[in-house]
């Protein structure tokens, strides 16, 4: 399983495309917890198949909220990459 989740103190929202003009395979806009309303980063977690191409479309949960924030990439709680925005 990998998974994608923002990181820093916007209010943000994630989806993952197989293509990126369809419908998301997953998306999540409040972490692994949609209880907790102090939680604004997202969560993605999501089993790849290998040879398949995935898109991430990341960004603010409000068009209006602009800010910055970094998306992480892990696979089995080992970060491989963090991007930043």
């Amino acid at each position: 399983t990998y998974t994608f989740a923002s990181l820093g103190k916007s209010d943000t929202k994630g989806a993952l495309y197989t293509d990126p003009a369809g419908t998301p395979v997953a998306e999540n806009d409040d972490g692994d917890d949609d209880d907790d309303s102090s939680n604004r980063n997202f969560q993605i977690d999501y089993d790849l198949t290998a040879g398949e191409t995935y898109y991430l479309k990341a960004g603010m949960c409000y068009e209006y909220i602009t800010g910055s924030f970094q998306v992480q990439v892990s696979w089995k709680n080992y970060a491989i990459d963090t991007i930043s925005f």
